[in-house]
């Protein structure tokens, strides 16, 4: 429960900062996008690891192009996962995410994202009451950009629940790795 109270704050705050900025991107035209793709798992489940390949393709909106918020963007996350364990299925869903890039004179790029977002499972567990279910993710991560082209390494925490809205709910905290391309529009 003190996780989901975490979120809820995180969500009004993230809320009051978009009042402000709500007109500072157009859907339609993303400054960037990135693939990425890579390796997810959880090994306390009940029934054996949850295993899973996961790609997803980000799109990204500057919030402002001055002042301190200019290394923060909006972030728009379709994905899809190929489940290998316990049995094999698929994930689907979508996030949202705000991204802090670090802003470094250099190549090198750390940066920092979290978000939330809906995700649909065909596999079955003993730790979720429902295929629906929500995820959310907190990702740290370094980027290289050299020539217009950036590459990304990025690790993810991920928690996947229904939010108490059918029982069981212990969730899926999965530890996930991935590599980026960003190409710019």
């Amino acid at each position: 429960m003190k996780s989901n109270s975490c979120w809820l704050l995180l969500f009004l705050i993230c809320l009051f900062v978009f009042t402000g900025v709500s007109y500072a991107f157009d859907i339609r035209r993303p400054s960037d996008t990135e693939v990425f793709i890579g390796y997810g798992s959880d090994e306390k489940l009940k029934t054996g690891n949850y295993t899973y390949y996961l790609m997803g393709l980000d799109f990204t909106y500057p919030l402002k192009q001055e002042g301190w918020m200019r290394n923060l963007s909006f972030q728009i996350e379709p994905f899809f996962a190929f489940v290998t364990s316990p049995d094999t299925g698929i994930e689907t869903g979508c996030s949202f995410f705000l991204k802090y890039k670090v802003p470094l004179n250099s190549p090198i790029k750390p940066y920092i994202r979290g978000g939330i977002g809906g995700i649909y499972m065909t596999q079955k567990t003993e730790e979720q009451g429902s295929q629906l279910n929500f995820v959310d993710q907190l990702c740290y991560g370094v980027a290289y950009e050299k020539n217009g082209k950036t590459f990304s390494l990025e690790f993810r925490n991920r928690h996947i629940s229904n939010l108490d809205l059918k029982e069981p709910n212990s969730g899926i905290d999965s530890k996930v790795w991935m590599l980026g391309y960003t190409s710019f529009f």
